[in-house]
Parts: structure tokens; sequence; C-alpha cells
């Protein structure tokens, strides 16, 4: 019977999706653990400021000498200290069971699990087939083998993904048994409900009340192709004189392009750019729109705006990835084909046209959230792997 629970992460970011990941199933396995007297305890780093700032000519030079070879060196060397650090506190600790986050460069906490004969459980929310910040630097060949996860999942008892897509390929790359299971996100229902009205953040920003707010939340990233929104709404307001665009989150270093983008359209009275925002107040600004889009997302991920629009009972217009048809039917919202900008230009415009239909979809989306995609019942089967997994290893 498990006892204590620890769970390890390294995230120290406070203003990313991975950060409201770990906060939230932290609380929500918590409330498990204090139903089942289980002692759970979180292994983490201090939160940084998150504050982004322009870079200096200092770290511009580091940056270009670590092109080569160094960060892997600088790896190497992290993850030996690490494996000491770590081993100390297990044996401190003393855990029934471990669960820990992969970030791609935390391989010593599953090292230390195995050297003491801890059960072991590593969630894994990427994908080796896309670029990481290692894909920028000239890399040691072994160490950038021993960083996949075919080679992380030697070393657990039991994982889950996010997504039936990134299973199937975790599951092509291995040729052993290991648990794995299909995990998806979630959302707390209790803070992300749509009786937050938006009024307040419109006022703020003096966003007329009568206006169809097309709204984002989120990262400022190229590839998250905003620009796609900024000229899907310039064409359509030649058509609609009652719309408005509304982006949300920090805007430096990764927005400033598209800033100046819209300048250029002359679209700055039309296009409204919040800035970092406290995540306390996530769900007011998204209640603010009426029509919420992600139009672009990993083919693996199962993007946490996504539930939230979805809780908030908003009108989604979404990439349709297979992760997310997964979660998002034809009743709850509207995908198009990734990559198709015309074919989301004409989703847009169809709910822009149709209140009701806006209304029933967003009715549905929270309906489908709550039934089946909470912190609560993701910590649920977090709990249920971690329990199969402890009683498998006992018996063994």
């Amino acid at each position: 019977m498990i006892k204590k629970v620890l769970y390890v992460h390294y995230l120290n970011t406070p203003r990313d999706g991975a950060n409201t990941h770990v906060t939230e199933f932290r609380k929500s396995f918590g409330k498990i653990c204090d139903r089942e007297d289980i002692e759970f305890k979180t292994i983490s780093p201090e939160m940084s400021t998150g504050l982004h700032s322009p870079p200096t000519k200092l770290k511009v030079l580091k940056d270009w000498i670590g092109k080569f070879y160094i960060r892997d060196v600088k790896i190497i060397i992290e993850q030996f200290r690490q494996y000491k650090k770590e081993k100390a506190m297990l044996e401190r600790e003393k855990p029934d069971i471990v669960l820990a986050r992969w970030n791609a460069r935390n391989l010593s906490i599953f090292y230390a699990c195995r050297s003491l004969g801890i059960p072991v459980c590593v969630e894994v929310n990427g994908s080796d087939t896309e670029k990481s910040d290692g894909d920028f630097f000239i890399r040691l060949p072994f160490v950038e083998r021993a960083l996949k996860t075919r080679n992380l999942l030697k070393l657990v008892d039991g994982a889950f993904v996010v997504s039936d897509v990134l299973k199937k390929e975790v599951a092509e790359q291995i040729d052993y048994n290991v648990d794995l299971r299909v995990i998806p996100n979630g959302v707390d229902t209790n803070r992300f409900t749509p009786e937050k009205g938006g009024v307040a953040i419109r006022n703020e920003f003096n966003i007329d009340p009568n206006k169809v707010v097309i709204g984002y939340i989120g990262t400022f990233v190229p590839w998250h192709r905003l620009d796609w929104l900024v000229d899907i709404y310039k064409r359509l307001s030649q058509k609609y004189d009652n719309l408005h665009v509304l982006l949300i989150g920090e805007t430096y270093p990764n927005a400033v392009e598209l800033i100046k983008y819209v300048k250029e359209q002359g679209l700055e009275e039309h296009v409204t750019f919040t800035g970092h925002i406290d995540m306390k107040n996530v769900p007011e600004y998204i209640a603010a729109m009426d029509i919420a889009v992600l139009p672009h997302t990993a083919y693996y991920c199962s993007p946490l705006k996504l539930f939230e629009y979805m809780a908030m009972k908003r009108a989604i217009v979404s990439i349709g990835t297979e992760p997310v048809k997964e979660i998002m039917g034809d009743k709850e919202g509207a995908t198009f084909t990734p990559g198709d900008m015309a074919a989301m230009e004409a989703t847009i415009e169809k709910l822009i046209a149709c209140p009701e239909t806006r209304e029933s979809l967003g009715t549905s989306a929270r309906e489908k959230i709550q039934s089946e995609y909470t912190w609560d019942a993701n910590a649920e089967k977090v709990y249920s792997l971690l329990q199969d997994t402890f009683q498998r290893k006992s018996t063994s």
C-alpha cells in the first residue's frame, strides 16, 4: 500500500502552460492523497520571476560559444551533480513511489530511483521529433541519443503521455514492455466558470460591448500563426463592422514583430494586446471573448488553452490536430485542416454571423469538460497508474 509519493519536476518559470499544469495537478493529486492518507511532497526548484528582457552582449556571446558542444558538456556535469543530490534526497525522504516530469534534461532522477529500487513513473509531454533548444547547438551524438524518450522508458516502471498520437509515436520507438497510458490535460471548472463575465475586461481596454471579440491567449511565437488571425480580421472587417481582436499574453520578446505588423496594417484601434496578465485573472479575460481561437499547436499536444476555452463556454475555432479532435468534437467546437488559412477564416465567419451557434457550441463544450476533463479526473487517472505500478513492483 502506498504511503508516500514524491512528485519531482524542474520547472521554474511561472508564466507558461507547463507551470499551470504542475500547479493544478499538484492541487488535485494532493486532495486524493489527503483522502487516501498518503504523504505527498513536491520536489522542485524555486520559481524565477519569469520576466523577459533584451539579451545583453555577454549573453549573446555565451549563446554563440555554447553552440560548440559546450551545452552538452554542461548537461553531463549537471546530471552527475543532480544524481548525487537526488539519490541523497531519496534516501532521506524514503518514498514508496516517485512521479517525475520529463524535460529531456533530467535523466538523473530516474537513474537515482533505479539505483535504490524505488518505483518511478514519468509524465511525457513532448516529442523527440519536435525541435528543441538543443537543435540549434552542435550536439555530442552520445548525449543526444541518451536524452531520447526510448532510453528514458528503459528506466521507468510506468508512463503516461497527453495524447493517443504521442502514445503511438513513443510505442513505435520501443521494443520492450512498459505500462504506457494516455492522460490528457484538464482544467479547474470551479475557477474557469462562465459566470465570471468579461465586462470589466472590455471596459478596461475600451472594447465596445456590442463588438464580436475574436480572442487568443498564450505565447506569441511565430509558429502560433497569429499573423493569420490579424489578416483574417482585416478581410472580415470589410464585411462586418462589429469585430475586435483581443490578444492576451506577454508581448516581449515574441510579439514584437506581430505588434509591428499590426501597426503597419493600421489596425491598432481594432487589435488589443493586453500584455502579461496574472494567471488568476485568465478566466475573466477569456470571458471577454465571443470566439476563442487556436490557430496552431504541435501535432501531439493536449493544449491547455483548449480546455480553458471550453470550460468558459466560448465558441472555439481550432486547428484540427488529432489530439484536439479527441477532446473537442463537432458539437463542442469547430476545427479546420492544419495549414488551411482559408478554412480558418470561413469557420470564424460562420460563427460571427450566427450567435445561436456560438451559444450552442459553448454550452456543449462546457458540459463535456465538466464530465470528462477536469484536473481532478486527470489526477485520479495518474493515481490509478501509480497504484498499479506499485502493486506490480511489490509482487514481482
